[in-house]
């Protein structure tokens, strides 16, 4: 595993960086890379994209979530012209959701627009407080996890090589 959230400044100015990430396109059939961004389109997240198949919008519930998606659709279809044709959006997962918010209702109806909406991440304390207190490992019951595990498998309808390596 790399991580690259400590050096994305340093690696930015250095020559060659904006294809940093293409090894990753050719690596054996089988093997998963997965890349977690920042939820900015920075110079980061650009290079994920550069080296990805598949994107996975996880979109947390807020007030400006439906202004960002069009920054999102444009800079994946940037991408696909310029730089990377295979690169997909599989769909969103929405995040810190309630079912009797307004807003919940709202965004998901303007995200499944675009893309299919693969699930919904309740908002739950529980999840809060232990990952507040870096103790998500002991969280053993949570409606958020729940939830988590619900996107996991469709996840698994969507993406094929997911699908193997689910357990029932």
């Amino acid at each position: 595993m790399v991580s690259l959230s400590g050096g994305r400044l340093d690696a930015a100015g250095k020559e060659g960086f904006s294809g940093t990430l293409f090894p990753c396109a050719d690596l054996a059939e089988g093997t998963t890379v997965i890349l977690d961004c920042p939820p900015s389109l920075g110079i980061l997240s650009i290079g994920c994209l550069t080296a990805a198949r598949y994107v996975c919008v996880v979109i947390q519930l807020g007030g400006f979530e439906v202004r960002t998606l069009v920054h999102i659709e444009d800079t994946v279809w940037m991408l696909k012209e310029r730089v990377n044709p295979n690169l997909s959006v599989i769909g969103a997962v929405l995040t810190n959701c309630h079912p009797r918010r307004v807003i919940t209702e709202e965004v998901s109806r303007e995200v499944s627009r675009n893309w299919p909406v693969l699930g919904q991440v309740c908002a739950d304390s529980r999840l809060l407080y232990a990952t507040t207190a870096g103790k998500v490992h002991y969280l053993t019951r949570s409606k958020a996890l729940e939830d988590y595990a619900a996107v996991v498998r469709k996840l698994g309808e969507v993406v094929p090589w997911l699908r193997s390596r689910l357990v029932a």
